[in-house]
């Protein structure tokens, strides 16, 4: 959602992002690695907005309404994190706040090195299992 309804903006990012995603999906000639035959085994991809759809017939009804603060988050993992996917599945069920995405990226960043930080912050990572009161 690019905040215009028409999509004429949002439009310009299609065929750039595609192939960049294409390339990246390309299969690897200097790999010796099987589990990393492209760009894209290694990647992790977190596509988010600040909040949900707000345009066209459907934002005026009562779903539509509450879907308009809900925002996008689409993941994809790396092969590297197939371990966590099962919780990112649960998890997808569950409400998630920014600051869950926050601890998100915090963990993708510090990897193996990742401790919480609910001392200072409410959230917890989308890797690990939510607790099941999110609903």
């Amino acid at each position: 959602d690019t905040n215009e309804d028409s999509m004429t903006i949002g439009k310009l990012l299609d065929r750039p992002l595609h192939s960049l995603l294409a390339w990246m999906s390309t299969p690897r000639s200097n790999t010796t690695s099987p589990s990393l035959q492209s760009y894209m085994d290694q990647t992790t991809i977190l596509l988010l907005s600040h909040h949900g759809l707000n345009h066209g017939p459907y934002f005026q009804s009562t779903p539509g309404k509450r879907e308009s603060m809900e925002p996008v988050l689409y993941m994809r993992l790396s092969n590297q994190l197939t371990t966590s996917l099962q919780n990112v599945r649960h998890n997808s069920k569950l409400w998630a706040t920014p600051h869950d995405v926050y601890e998100t990226l915090l963990h993708l960043g510090q990897g193996d090195w990742y401790r919480p930080t609910h001392i200072q912050h409410n959230g917890a990572s989308l890797l690990t299992p939510l607790p099941v009161s999110r609903t």
